[in-house]
Protein backbone atom coordinates (compact mmCIF):
# COMPACT_ATOMS: atom_id res chain seq x y z
CA UNK A 1 0.00 0.00 0.00
CA UNK A 2 1.26 3.50 -0.82
CA UNK A 3 0.02 6.51 1.11
CA UNK A 4 0.77 10.19 0.38
CA UNK A 5 2.12 12.07 3.38
CA UNK A 6 3.28 15.66 2.82
CA UNK A 7 6.22 15.58 0.41
CA UNK A 8 6.55 11.80 0.81
CA UNK A 9 4.92 8.68 -0.47
CA UNK A 10 4.96 6.11 2.32
CA UNK A 11 5.28 2.46 1.30
CA UNK A 12 3.48 0.32 3.85
CA UNK A 13 3.02 -3.38 4.47
CA UNK A 14 -0.25 -4.37 6.10
CA UNK A 15 -0.03 -6.87 8.90
CA UNK A 16 -2.83 -8.15 11.12
CA UNK A 17 -2.87 -5.16 13.48
CA UNK A 18 -2.00 -2.10 11.39
CA UNK A 19 0.08 -0.97 8.42
CA UNK A 20 3.83 -0.69 9.00
CA UNK A 21 5.83 1.83 6.95
CA UNK A 22 8.93 0.20 5.45
CA UNK A 23 10.05 2.79 2.87
CA UNK A 24 9.36 6.27 1.62
CA UNK A 25 9.91 8.22 -1.56
CA UNK A 26 10.60 11.89 -0.92
CA UNK A 27 10.33 14.88 -3.25
CA UNK A 28 13.66 16.73 -3.08
CA UNK A 29 12.88 19.44 -5.63
CA UNK A 30 10.53 19.91 -8.59
CA UNK A 31 11.94 16.98 -10.59
CA UNK A 32 14.13 15.00 -8.20
CA UNK A 33 13.06 12.32 -5.75
CA UNK A 34 14.97 10.25 -3.24
CA UNK A 35 14.15 7.03 -1.45
CA UNK A 36 14.89 5.67 2.01
CA UNK A 37 13.97 2.67 4.11
CA UNK A 38 13.13 2.33 7.77
CA UNK A 39 15.82 0.31 9.52
CA UNK A 40 15.30 -1.95 12.52
CA UNK A 41 16.33 1.00 14.75
CA UNK A 42 13.44 3.10 13.41
CA UNK A 43 15.74 5.52 11.58
CA UNK A 44 15.39 6.42 7.91
CA UNK A 45 18.40 5.24 5.90
CA UNK A 46 18.71 6.68 2.40
CA UNK A 47 19.05 4.56 -0.70
CA UNK A 48 22.06 5.69 -2.77
CA UNK A 49 20.38 7.24 -5.83
CA UNK A 50 18.17 10.14 -6.77
CA UNK A 51 16.01 10.44 -9.87
CA UNK A 52 12.53 11.02 -11.13
CA UNK A 53 9.59 9.53 -9.27
CA UNK A 54 9.28 6.48 -11.49
CA UNK A 55 12.98 5.66 -11.14
CA UNK A 56 12.71 5.83 -7.36
CA UNK A 57 9.64 3.59 -7.33
CA UNK A 58 11.58 1.06 -9.40
CA UNK A 59 14.58 1.32 -7.08
CA UNK A 60 12.46 0.75 -3.97
CA UNK A 61 10.83 -2.32 -5.53
CA UNK A 62 14.19 -3.71 -6.72
CA UNK A 63 16.10 -3.05 -3.50
CA UNK A 64 13.38 -3.76 -0.95
CA UNK A 65 11.17 -6.25 -2.79
CA UNK A 66 11.36 -9.02 -0.13
CA UNK A 67 10.40 -6.54 2.59
CA UNK A 68 7.32 -5.46 0.63
CA UNK A 69 5.87 -8.98 0.64
CA UNK A 70 3.77 -9.50 3.79
CA UNK A 71 4.71 -13.19 3.76
CA UNK A 72 8.38 -12.23 4.30
CA UNK A 73 7.78 -9.41 6.71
Amino acid sequence: MVKPYGRHFLVQVEDEASPDTVARITKLDTRTWGASFKSHTGRWDPLPDEGNRDEMITQVVNELGPYLDPANY
